[in-house]
């Protein structure tokens, strides 16, 4: 009991530190599991179980016990690994479907991407990168992506004009804003 104290007391340390310093940290026990926080200013974290695969040099990682969630270890978001996972629909009905979705077997927490979420373009770390074909990069592990010229998945992002609404583009990581009834592709984040 009093090591697990001490390891709770380590971890708070080291959150709070991470938190401070806006520093990345890897928190290791006496398996091989892992606690990464990822990001300046604030903690996102995730437990990589023992077996796992990485992809593109260790940007993805797939749990060997959950195969239907990727984990982008640039940022620590996790995505439904099906790309295409809810077809194409109207804003509203893509941002209600990513709070409904249960899926991977977690019950909450999915949404709609931001537009960061999503594009590498400018000051994002998001999943797509800007100006390439196509903005994944080769060798993901994603299924179903849908890699088409013209074809978007929907942000949360509301477009510059009222009525607008934004979509980044996975075959070269364009932004398109869009009136919110146009069918764009859905990918939940988490």
């Amino acid at each position: 009991m009093k090591s697990i104290v001490h390891k709770l007391l380590l971890l708070v340390c080291l959150l709070v530190a991470g938190t401070v310093w806006g520093q990345s940290i890897i928190l290791t026990g006496a398996s091989s599991n892992r606690a990464v926080g990822i990001s300046a200013g604030k903690i996102k974290c995730y437990i990589v179980p023992d077996t796992f695969t990485n992809y593109c040099d260790g940007r993805f990682t797939v749990w060997n016990t959950n195969q239907d969630v990727v984990i982008d270890n640039d940022n620590g978001f996790a995505w439904t690994r099906d790309a295409n996972i809810g077809g194409t629909m109207a804003w509203s009905a893509a941002s209600n479907y990513c709070i409904a979705l249960t899926f991977g077997g977690f019950t909450n927490g999915w949404h709609l991407p931001s537009m960061a979420e999503l594009s590498k373009e400018g000051a994002g770390d998001g999943l797509l990168y800007y100006n390439t074909i196509p903005a994944l990069p080769a060798g993901h592990p994603f299924t179903n992506a849908v890699v088409t010229e013209g074809m978007y998945y929907w942000t949360t992002a509301p477009g510059g004009s009222p009525g607008d609404y934004f979509g980044v583009s996975a075959y070269n990581g364009a932004e398109s804003d869009t009136l919110p009834d146009y069918p764009y592709y859905v990918w939940p984040v988490r």
